[in-house]
């Protein structure tokens, strides 16, 4: 891929603005999220408690499906642009706090974010999502229940890690042997998620509150329907090795409450655009370029109907 990109002309005074950050609003945010974890956190483990077990099954279900929008696909994602707070070190504290409990190196996926916005959907250079993506039905059953798979794969990506060992042909050009730096930095991290992890494991069962393992350590595997599929739906199907963010990224108009625990990541084109804007703006910026875009998704399950027919035109 060469050239530039194609961005939708937006005057410089309305960017400037629009790229303001703010504590306020990231505070806002971030306490919203948080305090609905423990909303749903708190009765889950009342009922578990109280032995309702057939009634804490769909609540412990929503308390994972919004724990898991602390990771990449939502406030991890956010906070890894460093756009959230006007205080950088928010930005930091933040990102480690929700890679940690999401069971997350943010230091590669810092560096591979990069290269997916530098590159996005290069069959090259795109070193975080592959062209084309696949995606298989199969995977639904994991999405609705506990997402085991993804567990294990974070997991055994933290332990190599942590072994200093990094596998794989992206991984490898992402932090190469001469980047010592970079490397002892992600060896670092991944100890210390799995040192903090078994700690916690540790109290949960001494302390005789196993069902805050469900509630706190596998809690970003469960229900992650929404958000595995919301992040499916940013480029699945799209062009690759285009220069035009129109052609390779989806924008999907969601209800509040879900584009909320999303952190607005359902406006990406608008997001790949002008990634320096935060996200609380998004909805502006959206308003500001709409005629120059694509038609939007409407809603979630539009979305799931384009996601299943372009499945569909892949396997015929």
């Amino acid at each position: 891929m060469s050239g530039r990109w194609y961005r939708s002309p937006v005057d410089k005074e309305k960017i400037q603005f629009l790229r303001q950050r703010s504590d306020f609003w990231g505070w806002v945010h971030v306490i919203g999220h948080i305090s609905l974890l423990l909303l749903t956190g708190t009765f889950s483990f009342l009922l578990l408690q109280k032995q309702y077990f057939l009634i804490a099954i769909p609540v412990i279900w929503i308390h994972g499906a919004c724990y898991s929008f602390l990771g990449w696909a939502g406030a991890g994602h956010e906070l890894s642009h460093k756009t959230v707070f006007k205080t950088q070190f928010l930005n930091t504290l933040f990102l480690k706090f929700f890679a940690f409990l999401t069971w997350n190196n943010y230091v590669y996926f810092v560096r591979s974010h990069q290269s997916h916005h530098k590159a996005t959907l290069s069959k090259v250079d795109d070193l975080e999502v592959p062209s084309p993506q696949n995606f298989y039905y199969h995977s639904l059953l994991w999405m609705i229940t506990i997402d085991f798979p993804v567990f294990y794969r974070n997991l055994r990506a933290l332990i190599l890690n942590a072994f200093g060992i990094i596998k794989g042909r992206n991984a490898e050009r992402l932090f190469p042997t001469d980047d010592v730096k970079s490397r002892k930095k992600l060896f670092h991290w991944a100890r210390f998620v799995l040192t903090g992890h078994l700690i916690l494991i540790f109290l949960f069962v001494v302390l005789d509150f196993p069902s805050l393992l469900f509630l706190v350590t596998f809690a970003p595997f469960i229900g992650t329907a929404f958000s595995k599929l919301l992040a499916l739906g940013q480029h699945y199907g799209m062009q690759s090795d285009v220069r035009d963010f129109r052609k390779n990224t989806r924008t999907v108009l969601l209800y509040k409450p879900l584009s909320f625990l999303y952190w607005n990541m359902n406006y990406h084109v608008e997001h790949h655009t002008y990634p320096a804007i935060p996200f609380y703006q998004l909805p502006k910026l959206h308003k500001e370029i709409s005629d120059d875009l694509e038609p939007p998704t409407s809603g979630f399950i539009s979305l799931l109907k384009e996601i299943v027919s372009i499945k569909k035109q892949k396997t015929s």
